[in-house]
């Protein structure tokens, strides 16, 4: 799901009775309470997801904007990364995208060319709910063909997540189940707004009834699981791309300081929820720091895939079966920003190269700091160097606040680090 808060779900501390089904998934399940996304906005957090590796090692560090940006600079997730569904699909997998993409409108980055069977949805950022034909974004698609509809566009996806697993097929499948929800713009149809004529505020409303529609997606999907008699053969996992958008009011008042956009935690810390009967034990609430790094090798362990390949994260079901865990640092990047995490201080690199250091543990709202001078934040920003060292120059940028930077990288206006390679050396290296 897209942009939703923690202090949006009843789970996650929200309030009571907003998202009963994704509530439900939670009690049947596991609660991660500390998970973090591989960066806090679409783009690129997405990239991370799917491929089980930091998007900076292979240059997808900034979010790739419009339509028209992504059609005029040719960017997308590069070709020579594996992702989940490439590595399902190869197992025998029939395997299934319904809803937003954001990793590149080219045809060689189409969903159908990395993975995926089949697709329903639309291949850039946000979209209109209820303009199928958003001149903005690009209109809905059918595999490669763009589509005519109407109707509440949360609604029609959760209408072809239910059909794609009702299909009969002899093999299993994978579905990427990617609602826009509750991205802008704002939008939302009447009978979701009648549930909650109580609350006055109208940005906020239309946040509940947004939510709303999600969470009855969610039901139904369940609901489709149960009906089929899969319901135990299958590992359901929920999870945010990133926090809500900075200023954005969550159903519930959050702790967390920041939101899209920003290395802060209300920004990076996002809903994970696994639910797997039978194997998971229902009810769980795990406050160990996790990663969507850890999604990929979850799935294949599941799937009973090798991992293969150079993976950054660590399959959580060693978590849950209480296997001793190797400590780890978790690091982000966007630009000159940056940010490492021991899974208890948490030092960020503003853009001016000034140093901030917190125990977010003590303070999840960053308003506990720590001495600069300790040792710990000094091993910190020593690892957090290292692995800039292994990562690679971004291949496009983008302005803090979604406005794309005027240069490319290496040019005046760049927001990212002095000395990249130019594009065309990037490409040509390539």
């Amino acid at each position: 799901v897209d942009d939703v808060g923690l202090s949006d779900l009843g789970c996650l501390k929200g309030p009571d009775g907003t998202t009963p089904n994704i509530d439900r998934l939670a009690g049947k399940g596991t609660v991660f309470a500390r998970a973090y996304a591989t960066a806090s906005v679409c783009s690129p957090s997405r990239a991370g997801l799917l491929t089980g590796r930091y998007q900076q090692r292979f240059g997808h560090e900034n979010n790739t904007g419009s339509l028209a940006r992504q059609r005029e600079l040719g960017i997308g997730l590069p070709l020579d990364e594996k992702l989940l569904s490439e590595r399902l699909q190869a197992a025998g997998y029939a395997t299934g995208l319904v809803g937003k993409w954001h990793l590149g409108v080219a045809p060689k980055f189409h969903p159908l060319e990395r993975g995926f069977d089949e697709f329903f949805g639309h291949l850039a950022g946000g979209h209109s709910y209820v303009d199928w034909d958003d001149p903005e974004s690009g209109p809905i698609y059918r595999g490669r063909e763009a589509v005519d509809g109407s109707g509440y566009l949360t609604d029609a996806l959760t209408d072809e997540a239910v059909a794609f697993i009702s299909r009969e097929r002899a093999e299993p499948f994978f579905l990427l189940l990617s609602y826009n929800a509750i991205h802008e713009p704002l939008e939302a149809p009447a009978r979701y707004l009648e549930r909650h004529a109580d609350i006055q505020d109208e940005a906020l409303r239309m946040r509940a009834a947004m939510l709303s529609a999600l969470d009855d997606g969610v039901g139904r999907v369940l609901d489709t699981l149960r009906e089929k008699r899969i319901a135990k053969r299958t590992l359901v996992l929920f999870a945010a791309d990133n926090g809500p958008r900075k200023g954005a009011q969550e159903l519930a008042t959050s702790e967390l300081r920041g939101g899209k956009l920003k290395l802060l935690e209300r920004g990076l810390r996002v809903p994970l929820i696994l639910s797997w009967p039978g194997h998971l034990p229902p009810g769980t609430r795990v406050g160990r720091p996790v990663s969507f790094l850890d999604v990929v090798p979850t799935c294949l362990e599941a799937a009973r895939v090798p991992r293969g390949g150079e993976l950054d994260g660590r399959s959580l079901f060693s978590l849950l079966r209480g296997e001793a865990q190797p400590r780890r640092n978790l690091f982000w990047r966007q630009g000159d920003k940056a940010a490492a995490f021991d899974g208890r201080i948490k030092i960020l690199r503003t853009r001016v190269r000034a140093i901030e250091s917190y125990d977010v543990v003590a303070g999840p709202g960053e308003d506990v700091p720590v001495n600069p001078a300790t040792p710990r934040v000094a091993a910190l920003r020593r690892a957090l160097e290292a692995w800039e060292k292994e990562m690679a120059p971004p291949l496009w940028n983008w302005g803090d606040e979604g406005e794309a930077s005027p240069g490319l990288p290496g040019t005046s206006g760049s927001s990212g680090p002095s000395g990249q390679k130019s594009e065309a050396e990037t490409q040509r290296e390539r």
